[in-house]
């Protein structure tokens, strides 16, 4: 059915038209919306652009420096791989040569020992030849004496040819001693270096031009018996020229004899030159040996100790006690507290309280008076006695150290023991009189025999007289005793030094600075001490204490004697003998003490295969030279080039003459022990200014 005209109705058209309107003008926004767009996306384009030609020459100059160390890494793996296999060619050609050299030196070794076998025996051989016909040349020599005892009859003659006989018996009794002392030398060169021999042999030529000079002397006294003898009458001359002929061929044999021996004698320097270098290469072999066992000692030393920190630190074990800054004589606090332990401590020293083990008695004037009221009957004592008591008495205090019984005045606190020996026991202690660290010494039975009442008499008057920056020297001294009867202990004080010498050199190697002053202070303490006519004797690392600074001080002066003709033999340390106390025993001198110190610098420049010039060797050279009259004096060591930087004559002091004159008496027990009493009474400490009572 066709539709009706008009109905659409009214305003239906218009409606239409506005829509269109709308439509067109949302086209024309949203146009414009995507021209902006557009826009934005061109510019984000641009900027993407142009980041991207960045990438491009940023990777460009990465690969470029990628390159590059590529190249790098391959060279130098080229030049590591060329590294190591020299190595390994290196390492096997030193495995060859060590394996060449340790085969050689056994075949060495081996050698070496039948040829020291063979030269023993053979030596022996030659002496016991030698020995047997010595004894001949004896027998012919008392043998033609007899025969020259027969021409005394006579009486006008009879005084001048026992003269001439008894001379002639003499000089031939002197001939043989020459003989038998060339033996001796000959035995002891096996022991020597090859300067020694040299020595040994200038000596044996001068005896040998002595001996013959004694000939032609005993030759000029024949002739003057031929011309006595010629006075004779008939019937004794054909006796004369028997007992002539015999002496001249007697003393003809004695030529050769002398002959022989010198080529015997030059013979053997050639073979002791060998035996000598065998003997360095076995004590090398040894010093190598010895530092191998240290070395491993003290690697397993460290092991363990790392063991025990690494069980203590997991809380098995307990961390090691250690050393605490209080007075109490053991450690209470472990590794974890010494710190605070060390922030509290304060240099304060209280004196100890009476335990079971510690206690104090008093001893005053008073009991010192009543002791000298019960001696009034013997007039020395009691003028001792009253001596006493006119000096203030201290207060004294008993405490037990390694079970002994030490009685000890209350100044010094915390005894602590460092040592004992065959003379006696040490004990470090803190003095509060002069805040000094001192050691304390108890005379082990000081009065048992006369040998030992000398020898402690002896040791407190050298330590009275010793006041020398280099020598060990009496702080004080004092006994326990307010009578000679009770008189018991002798206690001697001394400064308490760091450690010897022989523990800094197990320790650690000295430079040589280090050796040049220490070896410059033990000259300058025997300077002071040779220049009292004093022999120590006993020189040894041990007996040589240094403290932090390096300042030395030689102490125990126990073996040290007055310089005489007669000499005990067995004192020095084996080590540190001189060789004219294993040969002569009983004749040296002052330059013993020199030959040990040339030990001891020989034994701290052990090790080092250069010095830094020629003066060490020179200085050793003339310190270990066998004729003592030609070893050189601790004055002159002192003056050598070796010290120039520390020589100074005016502050290297001389000691004063210091009286032995009790060393020739012949005293009792009780004798010895009153002297040693007046001494200990006698004795005035040494002031000390504010340096040295810091403690």
């Amino acid at each position: 059915m066709p539709k009706k005209k008009g109905s659409k109705g009214k305003g239906k058209g218009k409606g239409k038209k506005d829509g269109k309107l709308e439509s067109k003008a949302d086209r024309e926004s949203e146009i414009a919306k995507f021209k902006s767009n557009a826009d934005l996306w061109e510019a984000k384009f641009n900027i993407t652009e142009i980041s991207r030609v960045e990438y491009r020459e940023a990777t460009r100059a990465l690969a470029k420096a990628n390159e590059e160390l590529a190249n790098q890494q391959y060279r130098a793996e080229k030049d590591t791989n060329d590294i190591i296999a020299f190595l390994k060619r290196t390492d096997r050609e030193k495995t060859a040569t060590i394996a060449a050299l340790e085969e050689q030196l056994k075949r060495e070794k081996a050698k070496a020992s039948q040829e020291k076998d063979l030269l023993v025996a053979e030596y022996m051989q030659k002496i016991d030849a030698l020995e047997e016909r010595f004894r001949q040349r004896s027998s012919d020599f008392q043998r033609m004496q007899g025969e020259l005892k027969t021409i005394k009859h006579y009486r006008k003659i009879k005084a001048n040819l026992e003269e001439d006989l008894i001379s002639m018996r003499e000089k031939m009794y002197i001939a043989a001693r020459g003989h038998q002392k060339s033996l001796t030398r000959t035995e002891y060169k096996f022991y020597t270096a090859r300067e020694t021999n040299e020595l040994m042999r200038n000596e044996s030529d001068s005896q040998l031009r002595s001996q013959q000079n004694e000939i032609s002397e005993l030759r000029s006294k024949l002739v003057t018996l031929e011309q006595a003898l010629g006075i004779m009458s008939g019937e004794f001359e054909q006796e004369r020229e028997e007992v002539e002929r015999r002496a001249m061929v007697s003393m003809q044999a004695n030529s050769a004899d002398l002959e022989r021996l010198e080529m015997l004698l030059a013979a053997r320097e050639k073979e002791l030159g060998q035996v000598k270098r065998l003997a360095q290469n076995i004590i090398e072999q040894r010093k190598e040996l010895e530092l191998f066992f240290h070395e491993a000692l003290d690697h397993e030393a460290l092991k363990a100790y790392r063991w025990r920190m690494n069980e203590a630190r997991v809380g098995r074990l307990e961390y090691p006690r250690i050393r605490t800054f209080s007075n109490a004589p053991h450690s209470t606090n472990d590794v974890q507290t010494d710190l605070e332990e060390a922030d509290k401590w304060k240099p304060v020293h209280l004196p100890a309280l009476p335990t079971s083990s510690s206690e104090k008695i008093q001893v005053s004037s008073d009991a010192g008076q009543a002791s000298q009221g019960k001696q009034k009957s013997q007039l020395a004592s009691g003028a001792r006695s009253a001596g006493m008591s006119q000096k203030e008495r201290p207060t004294f205090y008993r405490q037990e150290v390694n079970k002994t019984i030490w009685e000890v005045p209350v100044r010094y606190q915390n005894l602590s023991p460092v040592g004992s020996g065959a003379y006696g026991s040490v004990c470090s202690a803190y003095d509060e009189k002069t805040g000094l660290k001192v050691a304390v010494k108890k005379l082990s039975r000081p009065f048992q025999s006369i040998i030992h009442a000398k020898r402690t008499y002896r040791e407190l008057r050298l330590l009275k007289h010793m006041k020398h920056e280099n020598v060990i020297g009496l702080l004080d001294v004092f006994t326990p005793a307010t009578s000679l009867e009770e008189f018991n202990d002798v206690y001697l004080v001394t400064h308490l030094m760091g450690a010897d010498l022989n523990n800094i050199v197990k320790c650690q190697k000295l430079t040589d600075d280090h050796v040049q002053f220490l070896i410059y202070q033990i000259l300058r303490g025997l300077k002071y001490i040779h220049s009292a006519d004093i022999i120590h004797r006993d020189l040894k690392p041990s007996n040589l204490a240094v403290n932090e600074d390096c300042e030395l001080k030689i102490l125990d002066f126990g073996l040290a004697r007055h310089t005489d003709d007669e000499m005990t033999g067995y004192v020095a340390t084996r080590w540190y003998r001189a060789p004219e106390i294993m040969l002569n025993w009983m004749h040296y001198n002052m330059t013993v003490d020199i030959w040990s110190v040339g030990c001891i610098m020989a034994e701290l420049l052990t090790g080092r295969t250069l010095f830094p010039g020629t003066d060490p060797v020179d200085l050793l050279e003339k310190m270990l030279v066998l004729d003592t009259d030609k070893r050189i004096t601790a004055a002159e060591a002192l003056a050598h080039s070796y010290f120039a930087q520390y020589h100074d004559p005016d502050d290297e002091p001389e000691a004063e003459p210091f009286d032995q004159s009790f060393e020739s008496r012949e005293l009792d027990i009780e004798e010895w022990k009153r002297q040693t009493y007046d001494e200990v009474i006698s004795f005035e400490p040494p002031v000390f200014d504010g340096d040295e009572m810091e403690s």
